[in-house]
């Protein structure tokens, strides 16, 4: 195991490891290099780590819904490397990766190009500065991240797609403590999302056959935040708010509560209520390919929760138990229909397509009445009681196509 040694001591370590496994027919194998540097004027600190995972099934048969039979062989192959710098109230972590995913294409099915490589790439910068003031906490942080996929839409591999998505988020936060048992978190945040592309391409002369009606579609969003923290046992309260503005939907206004009580050091009693907020993807509502398989819809709205939560947590020795009732109330939830669907003038028939849920809501009781040791890898089994009630709506689980 690699320690983080402390920032006086003036340190260079390195760790390597190579390990191979087999279970339930898979073929694993994984491999990490990692190191540390720590200076002793300068008070930094430099972490590297580079990490490869691949893991091979056996070879099978697979008959797809056209009565197609042929063979495939899954596979996952995934690499990363990460740099972490910090200085001072200054950080800098780094992180690059990328997968080849080979597992009957994008489904298992001929027709979406079964047994061809489905890859991804990742690329993030997180840029972290804490001022640390004598009044307080006041933190600025940064993120830049880059993801594109490459896949085939086909059996024969000719037609392919390539997506490319961008995200920029800055957040400002500042923590105060005030009298007494209660401090006081402030703070804003902008988050700016591109779909830089989304174009299905002939592979074999890169002609584009159609962007998707997302090429450079771009959406953000802007908030401000109150937290307001007591803090003396045996109780904890917690009350913010969130102001958010959307560029395409408005306004938003969610809120949060929550309350702690200490029992005594292995007894607690939890409760909560908040909202929260969603608004569409871009995919969600301007996606539109050729052919049409499935359309977004600009007439979206925002998804919306409604969370009413109660906890009663207790332990012993090294065993733990909870019981939870929780009630959920949704609105507008959004997810794939079926059926016919009129956008920009022209109408589908019999097509998929993004749609909103009516009002629906949830009640759950959840408990584990069966305690395993907290150093078990496996979860406790657990009893939950689940109570739904909905307008009459067609309604389907987000992501069916049925």
């Amino acid at each position: 195991m690699l320690r983080r040694p402390e920032r006086n001591a003036r340190v260079t370590a390195a760790v390597a490891g190579v390990g191979t496994g087999h279970g339930r027919g898979d073929a694993v194998q994984a491999s990490r290099l990692a190191g540390i540097y720590a200076g002793e004027k300068d008070e930094s600190e430099l972490f590297l780590s580079g990490d490869q995972f691949s893991r091979r099934s056996p070879r099978y048969t697979f008959t797809d819904d056209t009565m197609t039979v042929f063979e495939v062989n899954d596979y996952l192959t995934v690499r990363n490397f990460n740099a972490h710098w910090r200085k001072g109230g200054h950080s800098l972590l780094a992180n690059v990766s990328n997968g080849t995913q080979y597992t009957g294409g994008v489904a298992n099915s001929f027709a979406t190009g079964a047994g061809k490589a489905h890859e991804k790439e990742l690329q993030l910068v997180n840029y972290g500065y804490d001022f640390g003031p004598s009044w307080g906490n006041l933190k600025y942080t940064g993120t830049v991240d880059r993801q594109r996929r490459h896949h085939s839409r086909d059996s024969s591999a000719s037609l392919r797609s390539d997506i490319l998505g961008t995200r920029v988020i800055n957040t400002l936060s500042a923590e105060v403590d005030l009298a007494g048992p209660f401090s006081l978190e402030v703070g804003g945040s902008h988050d700016y999302r591109t779909v830089e592309r989304f174009r299905n391409y002939i592979s074999s002369s890169h002609v584009v056959v159609s962007e998707n009606m997302l090429y450079r579609r771009q959406v953000w969003e802007g908030s401000v935040f109150g937290q307001l923290v007591y803090d003396l046992e045996p109780w904890r309260f917690v009350a913010g708010t969130r102001f958010t503005h959307n560029a395409t939907f408005g306004d938003d206004l969610s809120s949060r509560v929550s309350a702690v009580y200490m029992v005594n050091e292995r007894n607690s009693v939890k409760f909560m209520a908040g909202q929260s907020f969603r608004a569409p993807t871009p995919f969600e509502l301007y996606f539109q390919p050729a052919p049409v398989t499935v359309l977004g819809n600009p007439a979206l709205r925002p998804e919306k929760t409604s969370t009413v939560e109660a906890s009663y947590l207790t332990s012993w020795d090294k065993m733990f138990g909870q019981a939870t009732v929780y009630f959920m109330d949704y609105s507008n939830t959004i997810f794939r229909n079926r059926g016919d669907f009129t956008r920009d003038g022209q109408t589908f028939s019999n097509i998929s397509f993004y749609d909103n849920a009516r009002r629906y809501n949830a009640r759950v009781w959840n408990s584990r009445p069966v305690i395993r040791p907290a150093s078990s890898m496996r979860s406790p089994p657990s009893i939950t009681s689940m109570e739904a009630k909905a307008t009459p709506t067609r309604f389907r689980l987000r992501g069916s196509s049925a």
